[in-house]
């Protein structure tokens, strides 16, 4: 881990109603040309307050910094490990306040040989669980959960338990016995002074949920995330719950939705740019007008192709072509200017030639 590496407060908690992001350290970690280009596996730790979140994180962060630098080695933790990273301490007093992240983004190669940045599943962690048949069991809180979550007869808790199901693909859930007299009493990372099946846990779970074959990239409806969206995502999604002090699964449906349409409208632009850029290259004179047309269909019609293979829902890929129509006749004006100049002084040139060769 380099001196450098720490948590920093990417979301400040400004009152009971009211965030700020800070933009300048979202860009500072998700626009770092090392990892911007890279689409981004979201871990995060969400909870009631004093309760143990950065002390967890602790774990996720040292496998990761273990598989980053030993990509091929087995992670390993044992008495002589002293966990280090988010600050936590004893007592009542808050550590954390708003929304925390590390300023490092780890780049964890897939086992399909793809690289991703690594910064949802729906995960439910136990803490001080006390029923022993579910303990004693290698998969006892993956029971724990589905058991919790089967359904009730209770209308408004069926109803909670048909939105989890219908907002995660998959549900996860660990059960943790206590960490030990020492960690609740006092702020301690050392592996020794943890109970052995709390640890033994831990490794378990970070184990099963980075495992690189199992890392789901974040997406915004069908459409990857990359580091370098994060930026612009987290600020619109700040401004979202700024706006509506009540929880607003509409409105950020909303945000979402527009945030993949936009992402998606300037990923087809930056395309044809670049496409277009290549085509000119090597092309001094310019092309004829049937030329210069076919040239403009090819390229539209592979930005099409990547937005079908990329986006499965016909609707979605009929109104992203739709808006993006209009910035692309921008694009397409500055490359048909470029060409009617190269055709243009192409000719003159030949004039001169031939000019040159009747004298």
């Amino acid at each position: 881990m380099s001196i450098n590496d720490c948590a920093v407060q990417i979301i400040e908690h400004l009152s009971n109603t009211q965030f700020r992001a800070k933009k300048e350290e979202l860009q500072k970690i998700y626009g770092d040309k090392r990892v911007s280009d890279l689409p981004l596996v979201v871990l995060c730790i969400a909870g009631a307050a004093r309760k143990g979140k950065s002390f967890m994180l602790n774990f996720f962060l040292d496998y990761l910094i273990h598989k980053e630098k030993y990509p091929t080695k087995p992670w390993q933790i044992n008495d002589a490990t002293s966990l280090a990273g988010f600050e936590f301490r004893d007592g009542e007093d808050r550590t954390t306040l708003g929304i925390w992240a590390w300023n490092h983004v780890f780049i964890i190669e897939q086992g399909d040989g793809t690289k991703v940045g690594v910064s949802l599943d729906l995960v439910f962690i136990i803490r001080d669980f006390c029923f022993k048949k579910y303990l004693d069991d290698e998969n006892g809180g993956q029971m724990y959960i589905d058991k919790v979550l089967c359904d009730v007869k209770v209308e408004q808790l069926q109803q909670l338990r048909d939105g989890l199901n219908a907002s995660y693909e998959r549900k996860f859930g660990f059960v943790f016995p206590h960490p030990g007299e020492k960690v609740a009493l006092e702020k301690t990372s050392n592996i020794v002074d943890m109970n052995p099946k709390f640890v033994y846990r831990a490794k378990e779970m970070v184990e099963a949920l980075l495992s690189p074959s199992e890392l789901q990239i974040k997406r915004v409806g069908p459409s990857v995330m990359y580091c370098k969206n994060m930026c612009d995502y987290i600020s619109l999604c700040v401004k979202c719950f700024d706006d509506n002090q009540h929880f607003a699964p509409k409105a950020v449906q909303a945000v979402n939705r527009d945030f993949m349409f936009n992402l998606e409208v300037s990923r087809a632009c930056e395309a044809y740019d670049i496409l277009m850029e290549k085509a000119f290259v090597n092309c001094d004179s310019g092309y004829a007008k049937d030329k210069f047309a076919a040239l403009h269909n090819k390229v539209f019609q592979q930005i099409q192709n990547d937005i079908v293979k990329r986006i499965k829902d016909e609707g979605v890929v009929k109104e992203v072509t739709v808006k993006s129509v209009d910035q692309l006749l921008n694009i397409f004006t500055k490359y048909k200017e470029k060409n009617d100049l190269l055709v243009e002084q192409e000719k003159k040139r030949l004039q001169i030639i031939e000019e040159k060769r009747r004298h």
